[in-house]
């Protein structure tokens, strides 16, 4: 039975506001296979007809500064209103720190929404200062007949983006960053995603990117000329998961203590505003803490090794100078780098990025650089 809801109601009982609708169906089972709210401080309406044994589930993103907010609601008819809360859905929320929250259903409040002339009962709310990143949420039937559901997340009234998974085929893409500078006998490697080889004879600094179909991958790294089944790899990323329309990088590099090891990055493909675009920067080297400098400012900061930051900048030329935390001291020669966007209704803007790579101890330190269009996904 679909709802008729036009919106509920904002993080206190009255007065009412809108809520932009999004319906949960069977293929939306986990939270990676369903909807992606975009803003999570938009307001949505999530909603779904589940019972015992349905999974349903979406995402949403919040960034710094923004507020975590959630109401769990169900509409005033049988068999929801007549069932315990030992009978009602669970709603799961796992934060970006991979912290779980259970919405423990801890209230009854009449609520009548005049749009849509429906009576609903709040069960549960969330209020909370946000982590930045990406938010999921898991909702498990739990009664013989299904619940008419509504999950509410945000508090702002303006239009919102909401993503699914493109279902017909669509690729995913997966670049495989070679950072570092001597890997065994053998500076280059042949990459495998499972059993087949996506990239040959990869030298150090070098960038290769292959599209897959969606799935889940072991990568692996081999010396260039051998073959997966008959060596040790070098190095390996297990059970990479890729989704339709994916964008992901693997990077082979060097840990703080001069270690060989992997890190996944995924890439951000969104247009982010008119005359602007993304830089991006990580740090994969042996390498102190650093800075990231530009026309006069310190653009991002106090990154260390396997991390990444980036921030949106108008289109032009940018000096970049990667500098020890706190300090004016460059640790890599200044470089010039292109942010791109336009006038014109095709051109989006780029994401530049840019990997510190190598080690200061053996004087290899480098950048290297991976560029992409951004697009409205």
């Amino acid at each position: 039975m679909a709802l008729a809801l036009a919106c509920v109601v904002s993080l206190a009982p009255a007065p009412a506001s809108a809520h932009q609708g999004v319906n949960l169906t069977d293929s939306d089972s986990t939270p990676k296979a369903g909807p992606l709210l975009v803003d999570g401080t938009v307001s949505f309406a999530v909603r779904a007809d589940i019972a015992a044994g349905d999974r349903r589930g979406f995402r949403f993103d919040l960034a710094a500064g923004d507020r975590l907010a959630m109401q769990l609601l169900i509409v005033d008819t049988p068999p929801g209103n007549r069932l315990s809360a030992s009978k009602l859905p669970r709603v799961t929320v796992t934060d970006p720190n991979g912290r779980k929250t259970r919405m423990v259903i801890d209230e009854r409040t009449e609520f009548y929404e005049p749009y849509g002339g429906t009576n609903y009962f709040y069960l549960s709310r969330i209020e909370d200062v946000a982590e930045p990143g990406t938010y999921e949420v898991r909702v498990s039937g739990r009664s013989k007949r299904p619940v008419e559901t509504v999950i509410a997340v945000g508090y702002r009234e303006v239009r919102g983006e909401v993503r699914r998974l493109t279902r017909s085929g669509e690729l995913a893409v997966l670049a495989i960053a070679h950072a570092i500078p001597n890997l065994g006998a053998t500076s280059a490697v042949d990459i495998y995603a499972n059993e087949t080889r996506i990239a040959q004879d990869v030298d150090p600094g070098d960038l290769e990117t292959a599209r897959l179909k969606p799935g889940e991958y072991d990568v692996i790294a081999v010396p260039a000329g051998t073959s997966p089944f008959s060596s040790e790899p070098l190095l390996s990323a297990e059970a990479v998961e890729l989704l339709p329309g994916g964008n992901h990088t693997v990077a082979l590099h060097l840990t703080e203590a001069g270690r060989p090891t992997t890190t996944i990055f995924t890439n951000e493909t969104r247009t982010v505003g008119q005359n602007m675009g993304r830089m991006t920067f990580r740090h994969i080297a042996q390498a102190p803490n650093v800075d990231v400098r530009s026309r006069g400012s310190r653009i991002m900061r106090d990154l260390g090794n396997g991390d990444g930051a980036d921030t949106q900048l108008m289109a032009g030329d940018y000096k970049v100078r990667v500098v020890r935390e706190g300090t004016r001291e460059k640790i890599l020669p200044v470089s010039v780098q292109v942010i791109t966007n336009e006038p014109g209704r095709q051109d989006m803007g780029n994401n530049r990025i840019l990997y510190l790579w190598g080690s200061e101890k053996g004087g290899s330190l480098r950048l290297m650089v991976q560029d992409f269009p951004l697009d409205l996904r």
